[in-house]
Protein backbone atom coordinates (compact mmCIF):
# COMPACT_ATOMS: atom_id res chain seq x y z
CA UNK A 1 0.00 0.00 0.00
CA UNK A 2 1.36 3.52 -1.02
CA UNK A 3 1.81 5.79 1.87
CA UNK A 4 -0.93 8.31 2.18
CA UNK A 5 0.08 11.59 3.49
CA UNK A 6 -2.71 14.59 3.84
CA UNK A 7 -1.24 18.41 3.57
CA UNK A 8 -2.25 20.70 5.97
CA UNK A 9 -3.88 22.94 3.06
CA UNK A 10 -5.46 19.61 1.80
CA UNK A 11 -7.20 18.80 5.08
CA UNK A 12 -8.74 22.48 5.64
CA UNK A 13 -10.05 22.13 1.73
CA UNK A 14 -11.61 18.74 2.98
CA UNK A 15 -12.71 20.20 6.26
CA UNK A 16 -14.50 23.21 4.35
CA UNK A 17 -15.93 21.09 1.07
CA UNK A 18 -17.28 18.66 3.53
CA UNK A 19 -19.23 21.52 5.62
CA UNK A 20 -20.11 23.05 2.42
CA UNK A 21 -22.37 19.64 1.09
CA UNK A 22 -23.88 19.16 4.12
CA UNK A 23 -25.12 22.80 4.62
CA UNK A 24 -26.74 22.33 1.01
CA UNK A 25 -27.72 18.90 1.88
CA UNK A 26 -29.35 19.54 4.92
CA UNK A 27 -30.76 22.50 3.50
CA UNK A 28 -33.07 20.73 1.87
CA UNK A 29 -35.78 18.43 3.09
CA UNK A 30 -35.89 15.93 0.20
CA UNK A 31 -32.35 14.97 0.50
CA UNK A 32 -30.60 12.67 3.11
CA UNK A 33 -26.70 12.30 3.26
CA UNK A 34 -26.67 8.38 3.63
CA UNK A 35 -22.82 8.83 4.61
CA UNK A 36 -19.23 10.38 3.51
CA UNK A 37 -16.16 8.63 3.60
CA UNK A 38 -12.60 9.06 2.81
CA UNK A 39 -11.31 6.96 0.36
CA UNK A 40 -7.77 6.52 -0.86
CA UNK A 41 -6.33 4.59 -4.42
CA UNK A 42 -2.56 3.82 -4.54
CA UNK A 43 -2.51 5.26 -8.49
CA UNK A 44 -3.46 8.69 -7.00
CA UNK A 45 -1.26 9.15 -3.95
CA UNK A 46 -1.87 12.51 -4.30
CA UNK A 47 -5.53 12.30 -4.08
CA UNK A 48 -7.91 12.18 -1.44
CA UNK A 49 -10.95 11.05 -2.34
CA UNK A 50 -14.89 11.78 -0.90
CA UNK A 51 -16.96 9.22 -1.62
CA UNK A 52 -20.62 10.31 -0.32
CA UNK A 53 -23.96 8.39 -0.75
CA UNK A 54 -27.08 10.80 -1.31
CA UNK A 55 -30.64 9.96 -1.64
CA UNK A 56 -34.08 11.78 -1.92
CA UNK A 57 -36.47 13.06 -4.06
CA UNK A 58 -35.85 14.80 -7.38
CA UNK A 59 -38.39 16.08 -9.76
CA UNK A 60 -40.70 13.55 -7.98
CA UNK A 61 -38.34 10.56 -8.30
CA UNK A 62 -36.41 8.72 -5.61
CA UNK A 63 -33.21 8.74 -6.46
CA UNK A 64 -30.06 7.10 -4.34
CA UNK A 65 -26.33 7.95 -5.65
CA UNK A 66 -23.04 7.89 -4.40
CA UNK A 67 -21.15 10.27 -5.75
CA UNK A 68 -16.73 10.99 -5.69
CA UNK A 69 -15.27 14.06 -5.32
CA UNK A 70 -11.18 14.39 -5.15
CA UNK A 71 -9.32 17.03 -3.33
CA UNK A 72 -5.54 17.24 -4.57
CA UNK A 73 -2.85 17.56 -2.25
CA UNK A 74 -2.66 21.96 -3.35
CA UNK A 75 -6.80 21.59 -1.62
CA UNK A 76 -8.40 22.19 -5.25
CA UNK A 77 -11.27 19.96 -6.17
CA UNK A 78 -10.07 18.03 -9.32
CA UNK A 79 -11.86 16.35 -12.29
CA UNK A 80 -10.36 13.09 -12.33
CA UNK A 81 -13.36 11.09 -13.17
CA UNK A 82 -12.74 11.94 -16.62
CA UNK A 83 -9.58 10.39 -16.72
CA UNK A 84 -11.03 6.92 -17.49
CA UNK A 85 -11.58 5.80 -21.29
CA UNK A 86 -14.61 3.08 -20.30
CA UNK A 87 -16.71 2.76 -17.27
CA UNK A 88 -15.20 -0.73 -16.86
CA UNK A 89 -12.08 1.03 -16.13
CA UNK A 90 -13.68 3.51 -13.64
CA UNK A 91 -15.24 0.49 -11.53
CA UNK A 92 -12.14 -1.40 -11.47
CA UNK A 93 -10.76 1.72 -9.94
CA UNK A 94 -13.68 2.27 -7.64
CA UNK A 95 -13.49 -0.91 -6.13
CA UNK A 96 -9.67 -1.08 -5.60
CA UNK A 97 -10.23 2.01 -3.14
CA UNK A 98 -9.16 1.97 0.66
CA UNK A 99 -11.45 3.79 3.34
CA UNK A 100 -9.58 5.74 5.93
CA UNK A 101 -10.69 7.94 8.80
CA UNK A 102 -8.94 11.17 9.85
CA UNK A 103 -7.79 10.92 13.13
CA UNK A 104 -5.74 14.36 14.73
CA UNK A 105 -5.28 15.52 11.31
CA UNK A 106 -3.40 12.25 10.34
CA UNK A 107 -5.01 9.26 7.73
CA UNK A 108 -5.64 5.77 9.80
CA UNK A 109 -7.15 3.28 7.16
CA UNK A 110 -10.10 0.90 8.17
CA UNK A 111 -10.06 -2.48 8.33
Amino acid sequence: MANLKITPVQLNALKKYIEEKKQFLLSNKYYTLEYIKFMFHPMTPNLVIIKMRISGISAGQPFDDITYDFINDKGEAVQYKTNFPSIPAWFQYTSEMKEFNIIDGKPVFVN
